[in-house]
Order: C-alpha cells, then structure tokens, then sequence
C-alpha cells in the first residue's frame, strides 16, 4: 500500500526510524534528509555528478563533468553502496551562477 507521501509503509517506518536515530545528533550543524537514489544513465569512472544553481533565474541543474573540472565543489549527496561503504553521489559548486 502506498501512503500519501508517496511511500509504502515498510518505508515510512523506515524513515520514522531514521527520524530517531537523526534526533540522536542535534549537535550536527548540517542538516540531512532524505532522497531516493537512482540513476538515469551510467557515470564514468572520471565523472562526478555537479550540482549548479542560479539564485536569480531560480534554476537548478546536475550535470556529469570530468573529477578534473571539480574546483569549489564539496560532496552534498551520498549513498551506501551494496557492501556498506559510503560513496559520495554528486558535488555542489560553492559559488552561484548568475
């Protein structure tokens, strides 16, 4: 069964389970949540995905780029892989584009 939210409800407890272990860290200046992972196309070994945004056009954009065009980027994503481990997802840029 899928609730309002989209959700069925072996996902909502899951997500009210990670509401409680969230609340466990209030000291953590960043705030997280949560997003559906998934993909569309593969990325290469060399690419990243890069999250640029304009504030006046309020637009968003992810795009793939090569790691050696990463240069004010920080990891704003990431997801557990089959394993366990974590590996980042995509990368913002610090700096708006107007």
């Amino acid at each position: 069964m899928t609730t309002a939210l989209g959700l069925a409800n072996d996902e909502v407890q899951l997500f009210e389970e990670l509401n409680k272990v969230m609340e466990k860290y209030p000291h953590l200046n960043r705030k997280f949540g949560i997003t559906l992972a998934h993909s569309h196309f593969e990325i290469g070994e060399n690419e990243i995905l890069h999250e640029t945004h304009s504030v006046k056009d309020r637009t968003l954009s992810v795009r793939t780029i090569d790691k050696s065009e990463v240069k004010n980027a920080h990891p704003t994503q990431w997801i557990f892989k089959e394993d366990g481990t974590i590996q980042v997802a995509q990368y913002c840029c610090d700096q708006t584009e107007d």
